[in-house]
């Protein structure tokens, strides 16, 4: 971290330090002005900062030669929120999208301030501008920070992006794996939920929390699972068997929730063509997506692991 904290905790002092260490570079870039000149450029520097290493760009200091030159002031914006401008910026004119972390830090000189913008290095890259037909990296050692990629960068970023979302058909193949295993029918019709991180770059539950998460009494009721109807995996998967159906719900480590329940198809006539009421799916949708915003903020600490490789029948023991 170029920053020794969160750039939504930082002050004046940590912007004044972070001058005095850093002299542009690759994964450093400091602007005098925040003017339409400067707002055209910016594109081409954050996704640079996100097709490299990541970096951060200061608005508010004047660095000649890339060397930030004190006193370090900062400048009078005229938006009421230049960070929302910058966001805007970068959704129209960067695809895809970036991730933009901004900090708006007031200067000990009166209605001064500075902009710190933060873009990581993005497992989506190649990020391109110019209607997707330019993408530009750092350069280190010129006057100019930001270049045109050529053909092998761009596919070495190009099979970056498919091992991260390979990640993705990993989970969702060892899950149908798991559901098959237990007797769900995947050769039926059926009603087939996905959520999560299109491009997952980390573990946001381990495993063993996955599990305790799925365990607690409440969180279960509130999807629909009820206790003595439940068959939970020690990986933290949940089926459940009710009056002959299946239903099938489990989240990876990498935050990605997969449900599946079959799909009631019904004829009118034997001439009639077999169909389904939709309206139901709703709810498990509001279920899941409520299942996701509080894995969002579940602490995520060491646990006690289970042991084996058996699904639990509630209290009822294990079923091989």
């Amino acid at each position: 971290m170029l920053f020794s904290k969160p750039i939504s905790d930082i002050r004046f002092e940590d912007v004044e330090e972070f001058c005095k260490r850093f002299h542009e570079n690759t994964r450093v870039e400091y602007k005098s002005t925040f003017n339409d000149d400067v707002k055209r450029k910016l594109p081409k520097v954050l996704s640079s900062f996100a097709n490299s290493n990541g970096g951060i760009l200061i608005v508010g200091i004047n660095a000649p030669a890339g060397m930030p030159q004190e006193p370090f002031e900062g400048i009078a914006f005229t938006e009421r929120e230049p960070g929302l401008t910058v966001q805007s910026i970068c959704r129209d004119n960067i695809f895809p999208e970036i991730a933009l972390y901004t900090s708006f830090v007031s200067s000990r000189v009166p209605d001064k301030a500075f902009l710190v913008l933060q873009v990581n290095e993005s497992p989506k890259a190649p990020h391109a501008i110019e209607n997707s037909t330019q993408v530009y990296v750092r350069t280190e050692g010129s006057t100019e920070r930001t270049s045109l990629a050529d053909i092998t960068l761009i596919e070495r970023m190009l099979l970056r992006r498919r091992e991260v979302l390979g990640r993705w058909e990993e989970f969702y193949a060892e899950s149908e794996r798991l559901a098959k295993a237990v007797g769900f029918a995947l050769g039926a019709p059926r009603f087939e939920l996905r959520i999560g991180p299109r491009y997952p770059t980390e573990i946001i539950i381990p495993r063993e929390k996955v599990s305790e998460f799925l365990g607690e009494h409440t969180r279960r009721y509130n999807l629909g699972f009820l206790q003595q109807e439940v068959l939970r995996h020690p990986a933290g998967a949940f089926l459940t068997r009710h009056e002959g159906s299946v239903r099938y719900l489990n989240i990876g480590e990498i935050g990605t929730v997969h449900y599946l329940e079959p799909l009631e198809l019904r004829q009118e006539t034997k001439e009639s063509t077999p169909v389904t009421n939709l309206w139901w799916i709703t709810t498990p949708i509001l279920r899941a997506i409520s299942l996701v915003a509080d894995l969002m903020g579940y602490p995520t600490s060491p646990v006690i692991t289970f042991a084996g490789n058996k699904w639990k029948n509630g209290s009822h023991g294990e079923i091989p």
